[in-house]
């Protein structure tokens, strides 16, 4: 997250599986959430996501019915911009499929069956990004992930222990540190109050910064506090 911090658009990548195949994909989830709190704790507008690439899969086989549910993954844990992959340049006329960047699509480009209907499709990921980019993203929990690894690597084949039906953004030690207050009572990031949740590995400074949060909410949980 620190280093995401700086990028102006901070990105991640969501993939497809195979058409009619939609399992949970905790890495992709936590690596979207993640670019997603960068931009709510720093300040981004833009969450972006290299979306529905394919690997070999049938890559012809693909269609907005059958991307959808990717799509929608990646707008539920917070992407707000779409780097559609691929769209390989196509310089020849009548030379269908025309270039491909290997076996890697989907292959978004004027060779597509579908392409001559594909305006509902784009209208529907331009909407959608339009309008989340017009809200403010106000979490009822701030997830601490502590110190001692990266997200995708913690939350690869789960998920997070957030109750379900609740709003959740991670957050880092230099987030937990210079981003949170507290105020009224509550935990506050940018006049937005949310709970605190902890990993059990966090090194001093952050767990200072948990012990003067504690007062304020009944989620902190760490077993160092």
């Amino acid at each position: 997250m620190e280093v995401k911090k700086f990028n102006e658009v901070p990105m991640s990548a969501m993939w497809t599986q195979f058409p009619g195949v939609n399992k949970v994909q905790y890495t992709a989830n936590a690596d979207i959430r993640e670019s997603a709190s960068v931009a709510h704790i720093y300040g981004q507008n833009l969450v972006a996501a290299e979306s529905m690439t394919a690997s070999g899969a049938a890559p012809w086989a693909w269609s907005p019915a059958t991307l959808k549910p990717t799509a929608d993954a990646e707008l539920l844990n917070g992407v707000n911009r779409f780097v559609i992959h691929e769209s390989a340049h196509q310089p020849l006329i009548g030379k269908a499929p025309g270039l491909t960047l290997g076996p890697f699509g989907q292959w978004f480009n004027r060779n597509e069956t579908w392409a001559e209907q594909a305006r509902p499709w784009i209208d529907y990921l331009a909407r959608s990004s339009y309008l989340l980019q017009q809200g403010r993203f106000d979490a009822d929990v701030i997830y601490f992930y502590g110190e001692d690894s990266n997200l995708t690597a913690i939350f690869d084949g789960k998920a997070p222990d957030v109750p379900a039906g609740y709003g959740f953004d991670y957050i880092n030690a230099d987030g937990l540190i210079h981003e949170l207050s507290a105020a009224n009572g509550q935990i506050r990031r940018e006049r937005a109050a949310c709970n605190i949740r902890c990993s059990d590995s966090i090194h001093i400074a952050a767990t200072c910064r948990c012990r003067c949060f504690a007062p304020f909410t009944g989620w902190c949980k760490t077993g160092r506090l």
